[in-house]
């Protein structure tokens, strides 16, 4: 940042004592000014305390991360505040603003706010009221972006016409990486059309995360071309969408014709075990997969025998999560012996039919259904999807996990 930038005021450190001494910083405001990481999630702040907040941003030279999920009373007239703060050459990189509240009014001031900015790499919004007008305003303001990398949409209320505008966008940006939609409401008139094809052309996102939507087999299909064409997607995830063996076959052939993916999240659907013989053909070869989800399923002992075959040669994957399935303790013990046997070191997820399983969600990124932790400030995308824990059974993500 600028020296002018560094230079603070006696006045702006005045403002800023309020603040500290409101998030608990001992040392006042030259301690809040040598922060790097800001973690204030919940700590009650108001509007009251915007203006100090913005200060903040516009003269801190070390802030990297500010946190300010579940801080719902700073409202939208303390975003439009901040979003203008951000609007500046410095500023950290890495904003979180989930559990706010939040309505189009403070999302399109921070999608206006994108183009002036040159610090931000990641930005979670996960879980406020975002509708198509701010979703269309950000795919505005991410085709005059180069910084951002990561954007967590999930749990708003998009729709079709916001997934039109980013699929439009995806086709000028080369620089965002990573881009989260879960719970969003998108259709198969957005995905398995403009979205796929943009999807398609655009050879710089990674990781795209679309559970909890109300997509069918036609977008599963549209889908499942895009990764046996795509050379730098490593993440797909389409929990949640009532998908049924058209895609689960379509996806595992995708697989076999790939060699960029390396997570594929699809529980919570309808794949039977014609599925799981067809991603068992794939498994058998596939030397980049690493992590593979398909958690509450309808697989069974009829494709147990197949897998664990696969997987006892496969030298690639890390973690699997085949629990809440129909696979008996035979079929189970199949699973468990074949991931032993083949020296695998990750985490197998997997128990009987009848035995009882628990949700609580691993680490494993933002715009997560259940509370989890997010990646470090400024991490490259993808570099917080973990491969180890134990070989035991394990707790999954609930519905809607995201990448």
């Amino acid at each position: 940042r600028s020296q002018e930038s560094a230079m603070v005021t006696e006045e702006v450190k005045q403002a800023l004592e309020p603040l500290a001494s409101k998030v608990g910083i001992e040392g006042g405001a030259a301690a809040l000014l040598a922060l790097d990481k800001a973690e204030w999630e919940g700590k009650g702040l108001t509007k009251e305390h915007v203006p100090a907040l913005a200060l903040l941003v516009e003269h801190s030279t070390a802030l990297e991360s500010l946190d300010l999920d579940n801080n719902p009373a700073l409202g939208d007239d303390g975003i439009c505040v901040l979003a203008k703060a951000l609007s500046t050459a410095g500023g950290p990189k890495s904003v979180s603003l989930m559990h706010n509240s939040l309505s189009d009014r403070a999302g399109e001031a921070l999608a206006e706010m994108l183009p002036a900015n040159k610090a931000l790499q990641t930005l979670l919004l996960e879980d406020n009221g975002f509708t198509d007008a701010a979703g269309t305003a950000f795919a505005k303001g991410l085709k005059a972006n180069s910084t951002l990398k990561l954007l967590s949409f999930s749990d708003n209320s998009l729709g079709d016409d916001s997934g039109v505008a980013l699929a439009d966008m995806l086709r000028a940006n080369s620089t965002l990486r990573s881009l989260l939609l879960n719970g969003n409401g998108l259709t198969d008139e957005c995905v398995a059309g403009p979205f796929a094809e943009a999807l398609g052309d655009n050879s710089s996102l990674e990781d795209v995360s679309l559970g909890c939507n109300e997509l069918t087999d036609t977008s599963g299909e549209a889908l499942a071309g895009v990764v046996a064409a795509s050379k730098s997607l490593r993440t797909l995830a389409l929990d949640d969408n009532g998908l049924t063996d058209v895609t689960g076959e379509k996806l595992a052939a995708a697989l076999g014709q790939n060699s960029s993916l390396r997570k594929l999240v699809a529980g919570y659907n309808e794949f039977t075990d014609k599925t799981g013989d067809a991603l068992a053909l794939v498994l058998a070869a596939n030397s980049t997969l690493e992590e593979l989800d398909m958690w509450s399923n309808n697989l069974g002992d009829d494709c147990s025998e197949a897998l664990s075959l696969a997987v006892k040669g496969n030298k690639s994957i890390k973690t699997l999560w085949l629990g809440n399935n129909k696979f008996s303790i035979v079929g189970v013990g199949r699973m468990r012996a074949a991931w032993k046997e083949g020296g695998h070191t990750g985490q197998l997820n997997i128990a009987p039919e009848d035995e009882d399983h628990e949700y609580t969600a691993p680490n494993i990124a933002p715009g997560m259904s259940a509370p989890g932790p997010k990646p470090p400030p400024g991490a490259p995308p993808g570099s917080f999807f973990p491969g180890g824990g134990s070989s035991s059974d394990g707790p999954r993500p609930g519905p809607g996990v995201s990448v």
